[in-house]
């Protein structure tokens, strides 16, 4: 009887054995899977923000040289219309014309003043949003590396309930063969 007994012992040490070997294998497993799934997606996310940062800078460049672009056409336009106004006028009155000229080219001063400042203010835009986008990016990092240490501390959790159960399957093993 009493060997019977320890023949089932042994058996369900054997087999107790065959099921924690399985999970130290699934455990390495899923380890490196997940180690791999993380770097792809970490590096994969990088691409992908790097794309999208360039294109919105480039979007907004372009913008901007198109929109000084069209500024500057209109404005030549609008001063090649009053030239030719102040030159027909000339003739008969060019006191008269001098000063208008003067308050004209005042006006265009302060429109030139106008763009030269809002491109001042597009460029402050633009260094904002690059400060921003650098602390998003941070703060994607940061949480990369949070999830990967909260991983990191499961995997663990699962290597020592592992390991507890390598020790109490000695220890059963042991007690078995006395």
């Amino acid at each position: 009887m009493s060997d019977d007994l320890s023949v089932k012992i042994l058996e369900e040490l054997a087999a107790l054995r065959r099921t924690t070997e399985g999970f130290e294998a699934k455990q390495e497993e899923l380890r490196l899977s997940l180690q791999s799934e993380i770097r792809q997606s970490g590096e994969e996310l990088r691409q992908s923000l790097r794309s999208e940062i360039r294109q919105s800078g480039d979007d907004l460049r372009q913008s901007l040289r198109s929109e000084i672009l069209q500024s500057g056409d209109d404005l030549r336009l609008s001063l090649q219309s009053e030239i030719r106004l102040v030159a027909q006028e000339l003739g008969a009155k060019v006191d008269d014309s001098r000063r208008e000229f003067g308050v004209i080219t005042e006006g265009l001063r302060s429109e030139i003043q106008q763009v030269a400042e809002g491109v001042i203010l597009n460029g402050e835009r633009i260094d904002r949003f690059q400060a921003e986008t650098a602390r998003e990016f941070a703060e994607v990092r940061s949480m990369f590396r949070f999830s990967h240490a909260e991983l990191e501390r499961r995997l663990r959790t699962v290597e020592d309930s592992s390991e507890s159960h390598e020790t109490r399957l000695r220890r059963l093993e042991s007690a078995a063969s006395h």
